[in-house]
Formats: structure tokens, C-alpha cells, sequence
């Protein structure tokens, strides 16, 4: 969804703990900062905050202003489950509506590449941040899933993946957490 409005609202809407729960019986280990704190590069930023007063409050004024919150969730073979939590979840809101398209594993290079969605569920793992990181959110990345294009967080992969200073690499890595804390990628 190319609305940061619409991205936060639904973002503040989805209890990671609650799908913890309803998924995995509380046994996954759902990250809250980009690095774990063992890392030499761990900030405290936390990349998700759910709050439901917000998300509703947020759902409701988009509504008021005649764009009230529809979109399609694209999930691909095998997370079906993780969309139907997802979309339960959000079907406790007010003016908010959320249908699930299930596609092929095959279609997530076109899909995501060509920024065919409204919504996707997608992942970026890695041991060192680079070139993970950048791939995934560099602004004109060809792999930039979410096609956030953001100067701020371009400056601090740029930064982050240049840098032999740990100190500078964690200095740019927490600018990149908190400019994805505040894109709702």
C-alpha cells in the first residue's frame, strides 16, 4: 500500500504476539529490533509497536476522508495460514477490509520486483547486514520489495554497508532502524 497512513494503521493493527500465539503456540521468537542483542550492531529501536486504539483511530479518520482501508494481502504457497491470522486480526477493525490472494512461489520475483501487491509478506535474513539490507531497501534496488524510496535510509545503507568503523556501521544501521520503524515497509 503506497499510503504511509494506510501502512501504519495496519502495521499498529497486527499483534505479533497474538500470531505468535495462533501460529507457533507462542514457541517463535518474534524479533522486535533488527539485530539481536548479541550483535555488535544491536540498536533498541523497536520496529513494531502494536497499538489498536491508533490503528483504529488511523482506519477511521481515512474513512472519514472518503479512503477508508481495502486491500488485497498477497501471501504465497505454503504462508496461508499467516495471511488468514493476519486477516483476522484485522477484521476486528472498523473501516477496514482485507481479502487474501494466494500465489505460487514461482510469481515472488515478478510480484515483488514489478511492486505487484497492495500487501506481501515478505523477509530479508542475513548474518551481516550487507548487501541484504541494501537490497531490500535501497530506493532503486531492483529486490526493494516494499519500493520505499526514502533519502534518509539510502544515506544510512550507503553508509552502513561503506563504513570499517563499527561504531559508524552501528550509528548507520540505527538510522536504518528507525527509518524503517517510521516507513512501515
Amino acid at each position: 500500500v503506497n499510503n504511509a497512513e494506510v501502512r501504519e494503521a495496519v502495521s499498529s493493527a497486527i499483534n505479533v504476539k497474538a500470531l505468535d500465539l495462533a501460529l507457533y503456540g507462542s514457541a517463535a521468537a518474534p524479533a522486535d529490533t533488527l539485530f539481536p542483542k548479541s550483535s555488535p550492531l544491536y540498536n533498541d529501536v523497536q520496529l513494531h509497536k502494536y497499538n489498536a486504539k491508533l490503528a483504529q483511530s488511523l482506519f477511521n479518520k481515512l474513512a472519514a476522508a472518503g479512503t477508508p482501508v481495502s486491500f488485497t494481502f498477497t501471501v504465497f504457497t505454503g504462508s496461508e495460514n499467516v495471511g488468514e491470522a493476519i486477516q483476522t486480526q484485522l477484521s476486528a477493525y472498523k473501516n477496514v477490509a482485507v481479502k487474501i490472494a494466494v500465489v505460487d512461489w514461482s510469481q515472488t520475483g515478478r510480484i515483488l520486483g514489478g511492486h505487484d501487491f497492495d500487501m506481501a509478506l515478505e523477509a530479508t535474513n542475513f548474518s551481516d547486514p550487507d548487501p541484504a539490507m541494501f537490497n531490500a531497501f535501497y530506493g532503486t534496488a531492483p529486490r526493494n520489495g516494499p519500493g520505499i524510496a526514502d533519502k534518509k535510509l539510502d544515506a544510512a545503507l550507503t553508509l552502513g554497508r561503506s563504513s570499517t568503523s563499527v561504531a559508524e556501521r552501528v550509528k548507520a544501521y540505527t538510522t536504518v532502524s528507525e527509518r524503517i520503524a517510521a516507513l512501515y515497509p
